[in-house]
């Protein structure tokens, strides 16, 4: 995957986690991933990262 091009959320049931990480209950989430299609391309502007520094040893 071109990672300029965003990720792809490949099932309905990560398009219903994705908006559950957004916010979204978990009704609101289900019922709006019914109405996407999928595969769904999240860019850059539409997500969250999380990322984190390894400890040193």
């Amino acid at each position: 995957m071109v990672a300029s091009r965003g990720e792809a959320l490949p099932a309905r049931a990560a398009v219903a986690l994705y908006l559950r990480g957004r916010g979204l209950a978990e009704p609101a989430a289900r019922d709006a991933s019914l109405r996407v299609a999928t595969p769904l391309r999240v860019t850059k502007r539409g997500s969250l990262v999380w990322a984190r520094r390894r400890a040193r040893d």
